[in-house]
């Protein structure tokens, strides 16, 4: 069983239309940050973003990466050398983060973060084990994407349960997987969702700051829209709300879960 590519198309025009002031304003932010980097090779901001990811294991321990922002002294002027400086000691020892971050800096004493950040994309893209992640511990590859789609690269998707449940449910994952399809990996995930937005979201796209994103070549951007209706809006969370109220979900019909109902 596939699902209908043709209705799926024509069904996704209103999912899309749902979610799309989400996807806009993500992508301000994303944007934003893609250009500061590309102007600035060590951004603050890029910097920033980095931090918080090492500092919460990918923001899966958000609480810590509140906890550093208050014992910095809501410091701005964050810099490489900022970090290596004594100031920075206490608050990254308080929060256990001070191994990770230093292993980062040992990797950032020769390059840039733009440079860093790209080979870290590269290594993503090959699927291939990244070694200078592994010294980073509570770095995986969620929180590797979710850091690099923060900071412009669209084209990579930080896979969470959301994701998986919403593929799943739908028939993406079982329709637009790879040949192993194994429903365990990660990297599975990911390219199932990757050929999904190609070929169903051909077409569509999202003027923002200037520039025109294709959906079909941003994944992670349509990410967005799908951690809406999972997680925010909660239409397909833990118990999917089209059970009650068929009207509830754009893809009611084309989705498999509500095609066994």
């Amino acid at each position: 069983m596939r699902m209908d590519n043709d209705k799926l198309r024509e069904q996704l025009g209103g999912f899309v239309e749902d979610y799309r002031a989400e996807m806009r304003n993500e992508a301000r932010v994303f944007l934003n940050r893609w250009k500061g980097l590309q102007r600035n090779a060590n951004s603050t901001r890029a910097l920033r973003v980095i931090i918080e990811g090492i500092v919460t294991k990918g923001w899966r321990l958000q609480n810590l990466g509140k906890k550093f922002k208050r014992i910095t002294g809501g410091q701005t002027g964050w810099t490489l050398d900022y970090f290596r400086s004594d100031a920075v000691r206490g608050p990254l020892e308080e929060v256990k983060a001070e191994a990770r971050v230093d292993e980062f800096l040992r990797q950032t004493e020769d390059t840039s973060l733009r440079e860093w950040l790209a080979e870290r994309y590269a290594y993503a893209v090959r699927g291939e084990e990244d070694p200078h992640l592994k010294g980073i511990k509570g770095l995986g590859p969620k929180g590797r994407d979710d850091m690099l789609r923060s900071l412009g690269y669209l084209k990579r998707i930080p896979i969470d349960m959301h994701e998986k449940r919403f593929m799943i449910r739908t028939g993406i994952f079982h329709t637009f997987a790879d040949k192993n399809g194994d429903p365990d990996d990660y990297d599975d995930y990911h390219h199932a969702m990757t050929e999904f937005c190609r070929v169903a979201l051909k077409g569509r796209s999202l003027r923002v700051e200037g520039v025109t994103l294709r959906l079909s070549e941003s994944p992670g951007l349509f990410d967005k829209a799908v951690f809406a209706h999972c997680a925010k809006r909660r239409v397909c969370g833990l118990a999917p709300k089209c059970f009650d109220d068929k009207g509830a979900c754009k893809l009611y019909g084309i989705c498999w879960w509500s095609q066994k109902r």
